[in-house]
């Protein structure tokens, strides 16, 4: 769908908005569908970092309707990440008209960046936070850590402990697996867009370099607090990979914005010396 131009009347960008929001609506209808007989494979990749930690159980339906729903499920995730070029491109080129000329020319290295960083964030979690994650939760079925027997074992005090009197165990339940597993990834996708968001905020002079990098501290306070608050199973894992994520995502971004506005920011730094 083309660009519309910059001054439109009212209705006219009803109008657009309504054509754009039909074209991501038919696009990630039309994905799941085509990607619905793919989802033996989807599932399979999807399910790999979790499988060691299944304990060789397998992901169960507990009613006659939960595996068509669970397949259309997959399917729909797969097409929210795989159509993400083209409902990104769509939800962001409405605002174009609004853009001043030379604030166009950032407009598709935007829409790359956040489509690229999008991807990588489901794809980081996917290989290098899911399966300590889930293997953390899983662990919370037998009880975790038994802090009776650790305390007998360091200060030998108490019992020794003899686990939990009750078994705990997790039934796996496939569209509940899903559902966590899309979760989480959809967190680190929407996360990793950060650079954009702070390198936008740096760029129309919301926020100035020279502030950001002299009160760092508050700055990764902030950080640490949004990790914290955005990880959706609360697991020590998650937050610690997420919090890092986001520091080293918040340097990257701030050195790039100290190259690409190296003079601005020299001002900024002069005028701060100034007023001390």
């Amino acid at each position: 769908m083309p660009i519309g131009p910059k001054k439109m009347p009212f209705l006219e960008h009803l109008a657009e908005l309504r054509q754009r929001i039909l074209v991501i609506a038919l696009t990630l209808g039309i994905a799941s569908v085509v990607l619905y007989p793919f989802t033996g494979a989807i599932v399979s990749w999807l399910f790999e970092p979790i499988s060691p930690y299944l304990n060789d159980s397998a992901l169960n339906f507990f009613g006659p309707f939960e595996a068509f729903a669970f397949r259309f499920k997959v399917a729909s995730y797969a097409a929210i990440v795989l159509t993400s070029p083209i409902w990104l491109y769509q939800s962001l080129a409405f605002f174009l008209p609004a853009l001043k000329s030379k604030e166009r020319k950032w407009f598709l290295p935007t829409v790359t960046a956040i489509i690229v960083l999008f991807i990588a964030g489901n794809l980081f979690c996917h290989y290098v936070i899911v399966a300590p994650s889930f293997q953390w939760l899983l662990a919370q079925s037998s009880g975790g850590v038994d802090v009776s027997a650790f305390i007998y074992r360091v200060f030998h005090i108490g019992a020794a402990g003899h686990g939990m009197a009750i078994k705990l165990q997790t039934l796996p339940n496939a569209n509940q697996f899903l559902g966590g597993l899309a979760i989480l990834m959809l967190a680190f996708g929407l996360t990793f867009e950060l650079p954009v968001l702070l390198f936008f905020l740096l760029g129309v002079g919301v926020v100035k370099y020279a502030v950001l990098r002299k009160n760092w501290r508050y700055a990764y306070l902030g950080l640490i607090t949004f990790g914290s608050l955005a990880t959706p199973d609360w697991s020590p894992v998650t937050i610690g990979a997420l919090i890092l994520s986001l520091i080293v995502l918040y340097e990257l971004t701030m050195l790039f914005a100290r190259l690409a506005f190296a003079n601005r920011i020299k001002a900024q730094i002069a005028d701060m010396a100034k007023a001390v």
